[in-house]
This record gives structure tokens, C-alpha cells and sequence, in this order.
């Protein structure tokens, strides 16, 4: 039975792996002589390097925006609060004002949320045609 050292370099030699798996060249897959019968995939990236940095760009921006919803629910709502309970408090018609001001802090923050995914669609609505247009070309 052959010692640890040598199953790790058998590992990390290309040559005693599946030549079908490694065949790798610039992040293409390359047609394959002894694929025994499989068709081969062949995966060519059109886009280029500028195209790749906004659409990384605009989605790391979507999911910023998506992350801000808690942050939102969680002010509107603090927010909403302390308006009513002083409202209820200067007014004496306790909890009607909190438990409004706190539905109107519940409701901006889904109307960010529609909003956001609004924008989110658009965006990918736009990246699909900018695909599209770019494959018929």
C-alpha cells in the first residue's frame, strides 16, 4: 500500500488523472481525442473584460440594495414607534397611534422592497438583451 506522500503526489499529477477532466486551455473546454464517444463541450466566453466588471458591478449593487431591507424594517419600525407611543402619550388614546405609525413603517419599508426588486429586474431585464444582442452579432 503506497505511503500518504505518494497517493498526495499521484493526486496533483495531471498526467495520472482522467485526461477527459483536464482538459482545460484559457478557461475553454478543448476537444478531447479520447472522450469514447461522448460529445465534447466546447464553452467560448464572448464577453469582454469591461462587460464582465459592470455586470459584477451592477450586482453587487442589487445585493446591497436587498441587504439594506432589514436595516430598513428595522428603523422604520423603531422609528414608527417612538412617533406613536408619543403621539399616544401627548394625545392619551394609547396604542392607536403606535400601532399606526408602526403599519406605516411596515408598509415603506415593502414599498422599498417592491421598488428594489423593481430595479433588480430592470437590470436584468437590460443584461439579457445586452446578451442577446451581443450573441446575434
Amino acid at each position: 500500500m503506497p505511503d500518504t506522500d505518494e497517493q498526495f503526489q499521484n493526486n496533483r499529477d495531471p498526467s495520472t488523472q482522467n485526461p477527459s477532466r483536464t482538459n482545460v486551455q484559457d478557461g475553454l473546454w478543448t476537444p478531447d481525442d479520447n472522450n469514447n464517444g461522448e460529445k465534447d463541450v466546447v464553452i467560448e466566453d464572448t464577453s469582454s473584460p469591461e462587460e464582465d466588471k459592470a455586470i459584477r458591478a451592477q450586482s453587487i449593487q442589487t445585493f446591497g440594495k436587498f441587504s439594506t431591507i432589514g436595516l430598513h424594517l428595522l428603523f422604520a419600525v423603531l422609528i414608527g414607534y417612538v412617533i406613536g407611543h408619543w403621539m399616544d402619550e401627548k394625545f392619551d388614546i394609547y396604542p392607536v397611534m403606535t400601532l399606526f405609525w408602526i403599519a406605516c413603517g411596515l408598509a415603506s419599508t415593502i414599498l422599498e422592497f417592491i421598488k428594489i426588486v423593481k430595479q433588480a429586474k430592470n437590470l436584468d431585464d437590460k443584461s439579457s438583451q445586452q446578451d442577446d444582442s451581443s450573441s446575434n452579432v
